[in-house]
């Protein structure tokens, strides 16, 4: 017999209100179960209109989780959840999407002057992504979360934008630490890049 419990409950918003279409994604955890090695990998499952959701899963008391709405506002932000213990069955867990707060900037070219635009940037709790959004042409990027600690990480491209990279580049941890509780916060950074120019000359040096 498969050593699973049911688990089912509602997805509810900021203010206690059932939330339909939400996506339960549950992170990545490895643990001993009886002694023998268990993996969970990522995965989600969503509720359904009625905010009703239903799944089966190894009894564990420490699993983490991210609630993405299908429409994320001040009421229904993007929001993990900690510690969430899985460990007996429960018809009536409620899963709550926290109120959101702003996490915006501008990125800039090295310059620190010109906007850089195309640029991903990717939003991380710890080391688990979060969401991904592109620089427009003024160089801004937004995320509408639930209060918590973040890090950034920026990936360009050759091909994208005015950001004249020879091959794709990522720092997953551009900035860390960044902390929202009662306020929006604005975050601008410089990427970190050096510009490189000359000539290409013959072994004559012509």
């Amino acid at each position: 017999t498969l050593p699973l419990v049911e688990i089912s409950g509602q997805t509810v918003d900021s203010n206690g209100a059932v939330v339909g279409g939400v996506d339960i994604a549950i992170n990545y955890i490895a643990w001993s179960y009886n002694n023998a090695p268990v993996q969970h990998w990522a995965d989600s499952v969503s509720s359904d209109q009625s905010g009703n959701f239903n799944f089966l899963i190894y009894p564990y008391s420490d699993y983490s989780i991210k609630l993405t709405p299908s429409l994320i506002s001040q009421e229904t932000a993007l929001t993990s959840l900690f510690n969430m213990d899985f460990s007996i069955a429960s018809n009536s867990t409620v899963l709550q999407l926290q109120g959101g707060k702003v996490l915006s900037g501008t990125i800039y070219l090295p310059d620190g002057v010109t906007p850089a635009e195309s640029v991903q940037v990717s939003l991380y709790e710890s080391s688990n992504l979060l969401e991904s959004v592109s620089t427009d042409s003024s160089g801004t990027y937004s995320f509408l979360v639930s209060p918590g600690t973040y890090n950034l990480g920026v990936l360009m491209r050759p091909t994208q934008g005015n950001v004249n990279v020879i091959s794709q580049f990522e720092m997953r941890r551009i900035r860390e630490g960044i902390v929202l509780s009662t306020s929006d916060v604005v975050e601008n950074l410089t990427l970190p890049l050096v510009e490189i120019s000359g000539q290409t000359v013959d072994s004559n040096g012509a």
